[in-house]
């Protein structure tokens, strides 16, 4: 609607502590954010 006015929004970031102790859950969240999206 007033598409002119909106902000152009930064790339979406997501900062995680090191892989090698990343639990299962939080692993499979963040493949799931990287997936590019149909």
């Amino acid at each position: 609607m007033l598409e002119d006015w909106l902000p152009e929004l930064p790339p979406f970031q997501f900062y995680y502590p090191n892989r090698q102790y990343m639990p299962s859950a939080l692993r499979a969240f963040v493949d799931y954010i990287k997936a590019p999206q149909a």
